[in-house]
């Protein structure tokens, strides 16, 4: 009877598959992050000064101080309205990338060419999604209680039982102690090696 629980306990502790169960997805929220270049200069600081529009003295538009001197100083027969556009400031806010992940805001300021450009992004909020992986790894320290029953080979002899203690740490290596009732001391240690993952 003692000889078939412990094929039993075996069987159960060697061979029967143990049921790990399945990780639960796991859905991370990653905020949205905002950002800007800040107002990067593409040609030295201008300065700007208030006109009256060309043929529209209702109208005021910005100009750069320098351009504005010179075109004061030049002949009468070049201050038309082609000029003061030439030399009109004027900026610009648009929406360069809006999808799913990001949206990218851009402002340039232009006077014929580009005197300076800001750009703000905001990468937007999104959920990932992922299954972590299962780890199964031994405690620091088990103890194992064990029997083990000696089946005589030869006629006559008597069966003779064991009794063991077994100690193992995280790596799987084990020591182990026991006791017959052939009044046997018996002292051991066991390193496992990975066969089949």
């Amino acid at each position: 009877m003692l000889f078939i629980l412990v094929l039993i306990m075996g069987y159960n502790s060697f061979f029967k598959e143990v049921e790990v169960p399945e990780p639960a997805p796991v859905t991370v929220t990653i905020p949205e992050s905002y950002g800007t270049t800040g107002l990067q200069q593409v040609e030295p600081q201008v300065v700007v000064v208030q006109v009256p529009s060309y043929g529209n003295s209702n109208e005021v538009v910005d100009v750069d101080k320098v351009w504005r001197d010179a075109y004061d100083k030049a002949s009468q027969d070049i201050k038309d309205s082609l000029y003061t556009e030439a030399i009109r400031i004027k900026k610009y806010s648009d929406t360069l990338v809006d999808n799913d992940d990001i949206y990218i805001k851009g402002d340039v300021t232009t006077r014929g060419s580009m005197l300076d450009f800001k750009v703000d992004y905001k990468i937007k909020e999104r959920g990932l999604t992922y299954v972590p992986e299962t780890v199964i790894q031994y405690p620091k320290l088990s103890l194992g209680v064990g029997a083990e029953l000696g089946v005589p080979t030869v006629i006559g002899d008597r069966f003779t039982l064991k009794g063991n203690l077994r100690f193992m740490n995280q790596k799987g290596s084990e020591v182990s102690l026991g006791y017959d009732t052939n009044k046997n001391v018996w002292l051991g240690y066991t390193h496992r090696f990975k066969i089949i993952k």
